[in-house]
């Protein structure tokens, strides 16, 4: 199954469309949560952030004295890292509701907990049948479609949801970040669906057709239907016009750049990637990318678009996965080395400089590159030239009090 129909699956139920592209009385699209992904520039948008977040490392780590250590002897560690429910990978679920989040404004999931209140799986929920209210005590009480319960609704409590808002405001949900754009998203579809419509038109010859006399109905009709039957549409591209009783055909130039569709196009194009906070090369524009630039691109996407992301996360399943207890001892955090590895070269310079300034160990290293260690791995060093404060502070006052003597 390709990315489009899973991606529809997974946030409409189905792969049929709930509604198509509506119409409003000016004849402009109106995009919609439902129909947003007909815009290959916002799917590839969705794409780019739901498959880094989904795919970065994300691990429980226990707090010690001597620094955090991941925790692979807790049950939530292999939940959130590997398998958070039966059917799913952490892969699968934090896909899901990425998706969610960015299309609807919300990603949700409901906390399966053990006699012990210990949560044991976790399932995505549609954000867009997720309901919430505040009890009389100022709980928030959610409820859900269900069709096995007599009244055809479960009702969830506050830990037993877990949710990722796009944005945190007053209302107990976030908005889309496509109904907030929704005015410049449609103006995107037209443009689309005007290219498209033009190619779909298939003549080249666009312009008008001059006829010396006065033409009788009939025969306007039929010079109008053969025209449109033998030069337009697909197949007729191309075709040289024979025309009769005198008639004239008069193209009329149509250059796209004048027009600015191009233009309009671009920034339309630019416009999505700032909604989504996504740099250009990363939806296939590459008008001004270079090597360099590039570079200093993706450090600026984990920085500023995947690290607002990956805190969202750590905090939220803190909040929500993890006792009072538990808090003061565990904590969450993404693995961010894969997106920031650079080249061999850099890499391994950068482990050098590690090693000789005595805060890496060889064992340290192999561990990052997941090959074995061996016993004197662990030793820190550092290079011998290299002397504390105190020490230079001391040598300095026993040569200045011997210059004295």
């Amino acid at each position: 199954m390709g990315f489009v129909d899973a991606a529809k699956k997974a946030i409409f139920g189905s792969t049929k469309r709930t509604s198509s592209l509506m119409f409003n009385r000016g004849g402009s699209k109106t995009v919609t949560q439902d129909n947003a992904l007909e815009l290959s520039d916002v799917l590839t948008c969705v794409r780019v952030l739901a498959e880094s977040v989904a795919s970065l490392p994300l691990c429980v780590y226990e707090k010690t004295e001597v620094g955090g250590k991941k925790a692979y002897d807790l049950e939530l560690y292999d939940l959130l890292r590997y398998e958070p429910n039966p059917e799913m990978t952490s892969y699968d679920l934090r896909l899901w509701m990425m998706i969610d989040a960015l299309l609807r404004g919300n990603g949700c999931a409901q906390l399966i907990r053990d006699g012990a209140g210990k949560v044991v799986q976790i399932w995505p929920l549609y954000s867009s049948k997720l309901k919430a209210e505040r009890s009389s005590s100022g709980e928030i009480v959610y409820n859900y479609p269900d069709k096995d319960k007599k009244d055809g609704v479960v009702y969830l409590q506050s830990n037993e949801v877990l949710l990722i808002r796009t944005f945190s405001s007053n209302e107990l949900f976030s908005p889309s970040l496509i109904t907030e754009a929704a005015h410049m998203l449609s103006s995107t579809k037209g443009a689309d669906d005007y290219t498209l419509e033009f190619f779909q038109n298939g003549t080249t010859l666009s312009g008008v057709i001059e006829f010396p006399t006065e033409m009788d109905e009939e025969t306007f009709q039929r010079l109008k239907s053969d025209w449109t039957s033998t030069y337009t549409g697909d197949g007729n591209r191309h075709k040289t016009p024979i025309l009769e009783g005198g008639a004239k055909f008069s193209p009329l130039v149509m250059n796209h750049t004048e027009t600015q569709l191009l233009e309009a196009r671009k920034y339309n194009r630019s416009q999505i990637a700032g909604l989504f906070r996504v740099p250009a090369h990363l939806i296939n524009d590459l008008e001004k990318a270079t090597f360099s630039n590039i570079e200093h691109q993706d450090l600026g996407f984990v920085k500023h678009t995947l690290r607002p992301w990956m805190c969202n996360w750590e905090q939220k399943l803190r909040q929500s996965l993890l006792t009072d207890e538990e808090k003061k001892k565990y904590y969450f955090k993404h693995n961010t080395n894969d997106l920031l590895r650079g080249d061999l070269e850099s890499r391994f310079k950068a482990y050098s400089s590690g090693v000789q300034n005595g805060f890496l160990s060889p064992n340290d290293i192999r561990r990052k590159e997941d090959e074995p260690t061996y016993e004197a791995g662990d030793t820190y060093i550092a290079n011998s030239t290299l002397r504390s404060v105190e020490v230079l502070s001391k040598a300095g006052t026993n040569e200045l009090e011997s210059t004295e003597d």
